[in-house]
Formats: structure tokens, sequence, C-alpha cells
């Protein structure tokens, strides 16, 4: 190897790289036992080792206090009862804010920590801080942690007891039956029942009082008819050990025990609430679309590289997904619905290596190199630069490692198992295939020719030669200014035209999927309604639900969580493969039906995977010494936003079409100690991301007439966004970080490439993608989404990873002695295979993401759209952008080197 050679990659490195491919490649017998070994233990992970679960524990900093003062008074219980507990706790150091609402006879606060405070520990410190807390006797207060992915913020599965006929007494009392029997029967578990009464001292008569405080209703499909229950739930807590999958195999084999051993008489059970359903249907969308993957693979290097090669870029896939599950399962990191959308997010990453090194030492055995030379060669020819691709993309993900809050917490082993996989993906392709390519070497009596796939072949090596042409045609000073300034107008086009289509898009940080299995119905019961009527009122709900969802409907249960107040029931609907009408539109189906029900606020919603939408995401709260003051101004308020039009940044429009506000007959709310009245509202649109902020602009404006506060100060109007404000907050980090990894991509390449104005062109490709995404996204109808960032990111490192490829071959072939016209031309038309190989295989892999399921539509429509557009330009723009650098070198160079001359005559 020249020293030319070795300098202009990395010398010692390489050379490093290249020992360690020829060690796996030249110990056969031993590199068989490694990757057997690392395999199989990837693939006991992934079927065995690793715990399912539906989503990663999180202890978000949150932690909320539940009081019973049974008075008959809101008034009473704010003063002698939520009151004090907020003075107590506003002494602890680490609370970020509190939100209190006292009822009749109860008060609950929420109260937010720092984030370096966990749910568990804020309970502590809240029991500690309001031990000593001045309250009546008849006081009953409990401090509980928040679980953001548990059922009533306690249970991983909720059982149902239910019966057509029993009472809910009756109904308890076999429910702790059943509670029992599972307790001594499943070690791994805690079975307990979900109380419905509450018992308290009356303040005034001096007597113990038991209350039903809250009821349950279970339905499902009994041979076509869908029928419903009186029930009590069963509250179940996992160990943290404990796999989803196989505890519910086991729960329900119990409960069939149970049912046939007549303990309960007549009573049945069903599992009412579980993620269990979930993830299986996870882990068969992984497998199907890993298969599926794997296959076009093959497929797709059949048709451009060869059957042997194809074979082996798809095994080491394989083996990539299987080392990466067991680097996972050693990490503690369970196999969740986070982890498995990760892993098949990187499907359409890990390929780009696999493809690039098979066909490299293909092409290199084609020529009629020895096997280990092919390998040497092939790893010279291209290890470095993938690993600066590797590097890239890596940094690429690196920004959601920094978004913080509880968003953060929940999605951060996404990025860790992509990073996981393309570091995996890496060290995979230097080393395994090297050793595979034993098995795929070109046999050399076997004519080209006659493979019957040679048409395509080409037919690719035609286009390759079509795309160098004209830069080779580029001799004369006049073709090399024209080609350069079409390749730059077509590349500022593209990207331009990309600004029109992002105009036309909607956002949304958590947008609702167009399809999904599950939905919930909220009753919102008048102030004065008893428990008793509230059951008859979710019953005729109910009845009128099931007639207008018919068949389409699977499960209903209200998981005990029904009071005189409110009952939110979690429904099942049939799966979204199985049926017509999408989630959405049943949805507005069931609103229709339910435009003259009068008996309470309906209100219907998705139940999508994320964080959960909030019923009305724009909250103007209005704090006054005086609350009749404070009641006037909210009136205004309320006047000015109902049926209130908004106008996009784009020019189209939503309508603010639910406002709630009904002064302070409900409950009293205190923010923070202060006492507020707070007005409500919901948009007749999805993306609420942006509609909140456009709406809070409008009221300020609003605000700024004296009129129209009712003498209320500017600075008493403050705004919640809930979980909206949660999740912008959480973004935060990646604005910060984002530029900073950047600034690290291109001391990476300036390293790799001894160059500044090098790193900058390969960098230039970062927008290329810009105009598929924007069009992608148009035609599909999704919005900018977090889901659309994701896809960003994994688009940041593909984009410059094939120019990263493009640039290091020709600069290879500049070191061998050509023109920059003649080196960028040769690296277009040798690396054209591998560069569409990936492209295609990446967008095919993709492709059964995008049409069948809804939940990644956005992220696969965003790589799909995105991948076509930046690999156009990359092949049409870039060669010309990469020829007008090289002549801006070379004007340095040549400046430095007159430069130089003059000073030494000085």
């Amino acid at each position: 190897m020249s020293k030319k050679i070795q300098s202009v990659h990395g010398g010692h490195s390489l050379l490093a790289v290249q020992r360690l491919s020829l060690f796996f490649y030249k110990k056969v017998l031993l590199s068989l036992s490694f990757w057997l070994a690392l395999t199989i233990f990837g693939v006991l992970s992934y079927t065995t080792l690793m715990q399912r679960q539906g989503f990663p524990n999180i202890e978000v900093p949150i932690s909320v206090v539940r009081s019973t003062y049974l008075v008959n008074d809101k008034l009473t219980v704010d003063f002698d009862v939520t009151q004090p507990l907020l003075r107590d706790i506003a002494t602890i150091d680490s609370v970020k804010s509190t939100r209190a609402n006292t009822t009749d006879n109860s008060s609950v606060i929420i109260v937010e920590f720092t984030e370096d405070v966990t749910s568990s520990k804020g309970a502590d410190l809240i029991k500690q801080a309001t031990r000593s807390s001045d309250l009546p006797v008849s006081t009953n207060v409990s401090v509980e942690p928040v679980n953001a992915s548990q059922f009533a913020n306690s249970y991983d599965v909720v059982l149902s007891v239910y019966s057509s006929d029993a009472s809910a007494q009756n109904l308890s009392t076999k429910a702790q039956i059943v509670a029992n029997m599972l307790n001594k029967s499943l070690d791994d578990a805690k079975f307990e029942v979900v109380d419905q009464f509450q018992t308290g001292l009356n303040p005034i008569t001096q007597k113990e009082v038991t209350q039903q405080v809250q009821f349950d209703m279970y339905g499902e499909q009994v041979n076509g008819t869908f029928k419903t229950f009186n029930s009590v739930g069963v509250g179940v807590s996992l160990s943290d050990e404990t796999d989803i999958i196989t505890f519910d195999q086991q729960v329900r084999q119990k409960i069939t025990d149970i049912q046939a051993s007549g303990e309960i008489d007549d009573a049945q059970i069903a599992v009412a609430a579980d993620f269990a359903t979930s993830v299986s249907q996870q882990i068969n969308s992984l497998q199907q679309n890993l298969g599926t993957g794997l296959l076009l693979v093959v497929i797709v290097c059949l048709v451009f590289i060869g059957v042997k090669a194809g074979l082996v870029a798809a095994l080491s896939m394989g083996v990539t997904l299987a080392i990466t599950l067991g680097t996972l399962y050693i990490s503690g990191i369970t196999l969740n619905t986070i982890t498995l959308f990760a892993l098949i997010l990187t499907l359409g990453l890990i390929v780009d290596d696999a493809v690039i090194m098979t066909e490299s030492i293909d092409t290199q055995r084609k020529k009629g190199l020895k096997e280990s030379e092919a390998v040497a060669v092939a790893i010279k020819r291209v290890a470095l630069a993938s690993f600066a691709g590797t590097v890239t993309t890596v940094l690429g993900f690196a920004p959601m490692l920094f978004i913080g809050g509880i968003l953060g917490s929940f999605i951060r082993v996404m990025p860790i198992t992509i990073i996981v996989s393309l570091v995996v993906s890496f060290i995979v392709s230097i080393t395994f295939i090297p050793f595979m390519s034993h098995w795929f070497a070109r046999d050399r009596k076997r004519s080209f020719k006659r493979s019957p796939l040679h048409i395509f072949r080409e037919f690719e090596t035609k286009l390759a030669a079509g795309l160098a042409r004209p830069i080779l045609w580029a001799s004369t000073w006049r073709r090399k200014i024209s080609l350069s300034l079409l390749a730059i107008l077509i590349a500022g086009g593209f990207i331009m035209g990309s600004g029109y289509f992002f105009s036309q898009l909607k956002f949304d940080i958590f947008p609702p999927t167009k399809d999904t299995n599950e939905i919930s119905m909220q009753l919102d019961f008048d102030p004065d309604t008893t428990i008793d009527q509230a059951k008859k009122v979710m019953s005729k709900a109910t009845n009128k639900l099931i007639e207008s969802t018919g068949t389409e409907m699977e499960r209903l249960t209200f998981v005990s969580s029904a009071t005189e107040r409110s009952a939110t029931a979690y429904i099942t609907l049939t799966s979204f493969k199985d049926r017509d009408p999408t989630a959405p539109e049943i949805i507005d189906q069931i609103e229709n039906d339910f435009i003259n029900f009068t008996a309470a606020k309906v209100t219907f919603d998705q139940r999508d995977a994320g964080p959960p939408k909030d019923e009305y995401p724009f909250k103007v709260q209005i704090s006054a010494e005086d609350p009749t003051q404070a009641v006037k101004a909210a009136t205004l308020l309320q006047n000015h936003l109902n049926g209130l039009t908004i106008e996009r940044s784009n020019g189209t429009t939503a309508k603010i079409n639910d406002v709630q506000f009904s002064g302070e007959q409900q409950a009293i709310i205190r923010v923070d100690g202060e006492r507020i009245v707070e007005v409500a509202a919901a948009f007749d649109a999805d993306d609420v991301s942006a509609l909140v902020q456009l709406a809070q602009t409008n009221v300020e404006e609003f605000t700024q007439k004296d009129n129209n506060r009712a003498g209320v100060s500017k600075n008493a109007y403050n705004f919640d966004f809930g979980n909206e404000s949660e999740n912008q907050e959480s973004f935060k980090g990646v604005l910060i970080a984002l530029p900073i990894l950047v600034i690290a991509m291109f001391v990476l390449l300036a390293i790799q490439f001894r160059s500044v104005l090098q790193p900058l062109l390969i960098m230039f490709a970062m927008p290329f993608s810009f105009f598929g995404v924007a069009l992608g996204l148009y035609l599909t109808d999704n919005p900018l989404s977090f889901f659309v960032m994701i896809g960003f990111f994994a688009l940041i490192g593909i984009s410059v990873n094939n120019t990263i490829l493009l640039t290091d071959y020709a600069n290879q072939e500049r070191v061998n002695g050509s023109t920059p016209r003649e080196a960028i031309a040769t690296a277009v038309r040798l690396r054209f295979r591998p560069l569409l190989t990936t492209s295609i295989t990446s967008v095919l892999a993709l492709l059964p993401l995008a049409l069948s399921e809804p939940f990644w539509e956005s992220l696969a429509y965003t790589l799909i759209f995105g991948l076509v557009s930046s690999t156009l330009l990359v092949l049409i723009s870039f060669p010309y952008l990469y020829l007008v650098m090289e002549r801006i070198r070379g004007a340095f160079k040549i400046g430095r080197q007159k430069f130089v001359k003059v000073a030494r005559r000085r």
C-alpha cells in the first residue's frame, strides 16, 4: 500500500481495520463459533430472556395527593383541607408547581417536581411535609406516585369480575375470592380488588359512613351481540422482572381454572385492560416486517449484485439485529413498544453497511483478485468512509438523547437502540461479511451474460455510465459553467420548492394516528348528579354506543374509574386490518349519533401510543383576589373564544368548536396556591401544537383592551397547554444539542478528509431530502410531527453517508492520478450500484410499515420520500458541486503557494 493512499485514508487506522477483517476472514472455525454464539445469544434474548412490556417503566416527576372530607361543601373542604396541604407542600424546595381541584367532599392536588425527583421520592417528600398538617380528624389523605405506563396509575393489568344481575357488593366479594386465589397461585404479581366503596366519619353526626364512590361496567361481543354487565375490577401489579406476555398466558389459564372450580358461582372473569395484546401485535409486526425487509434485500441484491452476495447481505442484517438485541438485554432494556419501533426503523439503516461492504468485496472478486486480496482492497476502498457515515448517522440521532421531561424518559430507549444497531452494523460489515466472503466467492467459469438477471445489471451499468458521461463531456470552460449552474439550479430549485410544501403542512408534535384499535368515551355528568343517577346515564350512553358501533366494538370497560362526576370507558375495536371504517370515521359516526344526547356531556377520542391528548388543550387561567370579578372576565373571554376562527400561516383556518367554563360551580381550582378560574377550549383540527400558539396570540390581543377584562389586570391571565406545554418544553434540549452535534459532524469529516471545504460540500447534502419529505407528507396528508423529526435525523445520516462515499472514492481516484472530472465520474459510475441498491432496499423495507401500520406511517413516508429525493440529487447535482468545490480548493491552493513564494522572497 502506497504512503499516498495511507495518508488519504487514515494510515494506521485503516491498516488496523484491514488486519481485523483479515483475521476474521482467515480464522474460519474461530469466526464461525464466535458469530454463532453471538447470534444464538441474540435470538435467545429476543425469544426468551428479554422482558416484554407495553411501554418502558417511567418514573414521572409527579405525585398526587387525594383527600376525602365528607361535608358536602367545597368551600369548607378548600379552607380546612386543601389550603393547609398546599402550604405544607410549598415548603418542599424541589416542587415545580401544584394544581388543586376541590369539590364538595374531596380534593385532588397534583404536585410536579423538578426532573431530578422521581414520583416515588416526591411522594415521600410530600408525606414528610404534610405529616404535621392541621387537618380535621375525619379527613382521609393518601399520597400516590404516578406511573404513566399503568392503568388507573396503579395497575399493569385489570381483570373484570362481572355478572348481569349481581350487585356491586356481591361482585366485590367474588372479586376478593378471585384475588385471593390468584395471589396464592402466581408469585410474581399482586392482585387486589379495586374498592368501589369508601368509609369515612361524618363530621356532623360523628358516625361512620360508607358510600359508593365509583362503579364499573364490562361489555363484550357474545355470539355476534354486544352485551354489558355490572363489574368490579381486580387490579394487578407486576414485579419489574415479569414478562407481560408470559404472565398474560399464565393468568388466562388460571382464570379458566377458577371459572371451572365454581368458586364464584355464575360470575365471569375477563382480562379487561392489558398491554399484552398490543405487545404481541407489535412483535408480530416486527417479525413480519423484518422477514419482508430481509427478503427484499435478497431480491434487490440478487438483481444488482448476485444471489450469494444478496443472501450474505441479508444474513448480516439478521446477525446485526440479533447482536443488537443481545446488547440491549445485557444493558437491562426491555422488549417494549418503543424498542420494537426502533428496531423496525433500523431496517432501513443497517442495510447500508451490509450492501456496501458486500458489493465492494464482490466487485473486487469480479476483477479477478484472490479472496484475501479482495477483502483487503474492499476494506481499503470503503471501510473508513463507511465508518464516517456510521458516526454521522449516530450523531444525527444523538439529539434525541437530549429530549427532556416525561417525553424524553418515554422515548430515550429509541435513540439508544438505533445507535447500538448502527455501531453493531458497522462492526458486522468489517468482520462478519469478510468471513462470509468465503461462501459468495464468484465462480469465474460462469459467464456473466448467462445469468437470467443480466438484463437488469446491464441496464444498471448503462444508467451509471449515462450519469457519468455528462461529467466527462464538460471538458470546456463553457460546458463546465453551464452544467455546474444547471446542477446548482436543480438542487436549489428542489430545496426552495420544499418551502412551498412545508408551508402547506400542519404542525402537531403528537398527531393522532389515522387508525387505531382503541378509542375512549368520556362522560361528564351534571354537577348535582348522584352516584345512582350517574350509573343510569352511563348505561344509557353505553346502549347508544352499542347501537352506533354495531359489530365494530369488541370490548368495553370503565376500569372502576366511573364516579358521580365523570366516567371514562376504554373501548377495543376490531382490528383495523379487519374492518373498513377507520377509528376516526367510527368516532365521527358515534358523535353524530350522540348529537341529541343531553343526559351528560359525552366526548370520544382515539387512544394512541405516546403521550395522551388533552380534551381541552388550550387553557386560560385568570387569577384575582375577588373570584367574582375573575368569573366576569372569564365569561367575556368564553364569549370571545366560542366559535373563534384562527388563521394559520399558510392561509388555512381552524375553529375553536368547544369552550368549557362553568364558573366555580363544580370545583375550586388553585394553581401554585392561588385561586383561579379557568377557560378551556378545544379545536376542530388536530394540529394542536400550532393552534395553541396562535390562540394565545389572539387572547393576548383581546386582553389589551380594558373593557375585555372586566377590571382584571392583564398580568392575571396565564396560559396552560397541558401536555403540549410539556412536549414543547421537552424539545428545548434538542434545539441546543442539534447545532453542537452538527459542528461535531463537521469536525469529524474535516479530520477524515483533511479539508475544510470538502466537509462543507458533504454536509450540503443535508437539505437534499427536504423536497421529498415535504412532498411526501403533503401527498399522504401527514403533519410535521415528532415522528417526522425522527425521520429527519435518520435522513441526515443517510444523505451525508452517500456523499461521503462518493467524495471518498473520488479522492482515492485523485491520488491515483485522475483529474477531478475523471475522479468524480468514476466514483458515480462505480458507486452507483451500492448507492442505488441501499436506497431501493431501504425504501422497500419501509414500504410495508407505510402501508400497513398507521402508527408508523408518517415516519415511513418521511424516510421513503426523503431517500428518493436525496438519492436523485446526490446523483444528479452533487458531482457538479464537487467539481465547483474542487476548483475553489485548487484556487486556494494556488493562492497559498504564491503567498508562500512571496513570503520566502521577502
